[in-house]
């Protein structure tokens, strides 16, 4: 089985999902979530990406709307390009 990773931004997060893949339809598995990672960008200027990318709080509780909305409009955005 083969995964893929596909991004969400907003001015706030950066989200990615690792997700099976579907051979046959050439299409993501969206309940076939392999990995998360949710990254806080709140004051990012853009002058350093490392900076922004240290801890990853996609399992935190917290942040399960965060997940659940950018993982929402991920797959919205996924679908209205194919």
């Amino acid at each position: 089985s083969h995964t893929h990773t596909h991004q969400s931004t907003s001015q706030a997060w950066r989200y990615n999902a690792w997700v099976g893949w579907n051979g046959k339809t050439l299409q993501p598995r969206w309940d076939n979530v392999a990995a998360r990672e949710l990254y806080a960008h709140t004051g990012d200027d853009g002058t350093s990406f490392d900076d922004w990318e240290n801890e990853n709080v996609a399992d935190d509780p917290a942040h399960a709307d965060t997940v659940a909305q950018l993982h929402a409009t991920l797959v919205a955005a996924f679908q209205n390009d194919h």
